[in-house]
This record gives structure tokens, sequence and C-alpha cells, in this order.
């Protein structure tokens, strides 16, 4: 059999075929995401493989439990990054544009306090 006769792996939750560097094999799994997989589709195994795109759907909910574990309660920003997360929104740009409404912020009060020094004294 030739290298490229063989059978592509493929995955538990979508079933279709992928590259073998394209799937992850199950037992290669965080414990609480193969217990997730494993809830979401019972006919899977630690031999099974799943595709990163699926992987990805129940990464959201490891980060929620591992974050309420820790935190107890979520708070917005916390809820907002686990959406972005879900998403596969960069939270980077978020964080970017915070930054230059900041350093506006900044620029803004320098020049109030300019004026207020160049007041004239009561």
């Amino acid at each position: 059999m030739k290298k490229n006769d063989r059978a592509l792996p493929s995955c538990a939750v979508c079933g279709k075929e992928f590259p073998p560097g394209d799937v992850v094999i199950g037992e290669a799994l965080r414990p609480q995401i193969a217990d997730q997989t494993r809830i979401a589709h019972p006919d899977g195994s630690a031999s099974s493989h799943i595709c990163r795109a699926n992987l990805g759907t129940f990464r959201p909910a490891y980060v929620q439990s591992i974050l309420e574990t820790e935190k107890g309660e979520l708070s917005s920003l916390d809820r907002e990054v686990l959406e972005s997360i879900h998403k596969h929104e960069l939270i980077s740009e978020n964080v970017d544009l915070l930054s230059n409404q900041r350093a506006r912020l900044v620029q803004i009060q320098e020049i109030q306090l300019e004026l207020l020094t160049e007041l004239p004294a009561k």
C-alpha cells in the first residue's frame, strides 16, 4: 500500500476526512474537553479524531468552566471574552481600540490642564 493510499482520519463530530495535521486524537484532549465531546458525541472514544473547527466549538465552555471554578461568578468582561472566543474574534482589536481611546483622552486632559493654567487667578 502506498503512503497516499492510506485512509485519512475522519472527525467523530462532522464525519469529514482531514489530513492528520488538521485533526486531534481524543486521547490528546484535555480531560474536560474530552468529557464535553463524549457528552455531545457518545460514539466517540479516546482513539477517535476531532477536526480543529469542531474542537473550537468546545473550547468556550471549557474556558467558562475554568473561570467559574477560579472566580465563582463571571464578570461582564469575562462573558465578553468568552463570547469573543466563541465568535473567533480577536480580543486584541478591542484592546487596541481602548488603548487609542485612552491615549486620546490623555491628550484631551493635557490640553484642558494647559488651558486651566493659562486662566488668570481670581
